[in-house]
């Protein structure tokens, strides 16, 4: 496979999972099997986001 094969496969999934995330950030609190999943994903979100937002400050 070329590069350009490689970046289009990539970009497909990383589209695919972040929109997935997204959709489960926003809506897995609703089912109550998918809650305590649901907090351990968000609350990497909220630290993700945070070391980010704290290291762009530096």
């Amino acid at each position: 496979m070329n590069t350009n094969t490689w970046y289009l496969l990539l970009d497909s999934f990383f589209l695919l999972f972040h929109s997935t995330l997204v959709l489960f950030n926003l809506t897995g609190w609703m089912w109550k099997k998918a809650r305590l999943p649901h907090l351990i994903v968000i609350s990497l979100t909220i630290v993700s986001i945070n070391g980010y937002s704290q290291q762009k400050a530096v």
